[in-house]
């Protein structure tokens, strides 16, 4: 079974509460290499820091079509990646990535 993160569970204790979602301003991407239900092992070393991408249609499109800014409609929410995600150049000490993970922060 699933865990919630600490956030997710403020969000959910919101919604019960009446009170609106604030969704962050950007998404942080992360590589790591393990996760499970509590957590991700995120890479480290030189050069590397998480990739802020700003949370608009933009880069991350509806249901309409790769490349689209359309707001999702209907019954299917799948997401398209209007935006290539880049890290850069891997250095030697970050090791191998298995797993992204996805912030609303650049740290913690």
């Amino acid at each position: 079974m699933s865990k919630m993160t600490n956030y997710m569970e403020n969000k959910l204790a919101d919604f019960v509460r009446g009170q609106g979602l604030t969704l962050p301003t950007n998404w942080y991407f992360a590589l790591g290499s393990a996760g499970d239900d509590t957590g991700i092992t995120e890479l480290s070393g030189s050069g590397y820091a998480r990739v802020s991408k700003a949370r608009s249609l933009t880069n991350f499109a509806g249901t309409q079509s790769a490349g689209s800014t359309l707001a999702s409609t209907g019954t299917s929410h799948v997401t398209s990646n209007n935006n290539t995600i880049d890290w850069g150049t891997a250095g030697a000490a970050w090791g191998t990535w298995t797993h992204i993970g996805v912030f609303d922060a650049s740290t913690s």
